[in-house]
């Protein structure tokens, strides 16, 4: 695993550890701008899997026909998280990180897009708390 995957590795579990120990009543606390912490785990894992179909679906003409990560009760999110996070590994095993992979803006390096996940997961984490 290169430097760069095994850093969004580290934030995707610190992220999924985070959210998996706030208590009930901490995940339903408003957190503006993503609405609750739940909410801001909901947005980690869409912004998960939508990297992870992006890079899987990188050889199509089109950009992918985007999933929508289902939202489920709020103590079940950190565990979504480290779903949609490992999806996304899965997905860069063997993946050489220059070539180019859908994004709902279009094509991308996979290393921006990955630098721009892992910076975004970072932020969340530190929102979270």
């Amino acid at each position: 695993m290169d430097p760069q995957t095994r850093r969004v590795a580290a934030d995707i579990e610190r992220l999924a550890d985070r959210l998996r120990r706030l208590s009930p009543a901490r995940l339903t606390q408003p957190l503006p701008p993503y609405g609750t912490c739940a909410d801001a785990g909901r947005l980690a894992a869409q912004l998960l899997a939508d990297t992870a179909q992006g890079i899987e679906e990188r050889d199509g003409s089109a950009a992918p026909s985007w999933r929508t990560v289902p939202s489920l009760p709020d103590h079940v999110v950190g565990e979504q998280v480290a779903v949609t996070g490992h999806d996304l590994l899965a997905a860069l095993s063997g993946l050489a990180l220059d070539v180019p992979v859908w994004t709902r803006q279009g094509r991308r390096p996979a290393t921006e897009v990955l630098a721009e996940a892992a910076a975004s997961l970072r932020t969340l984490k530190l929102a979270v708390g």
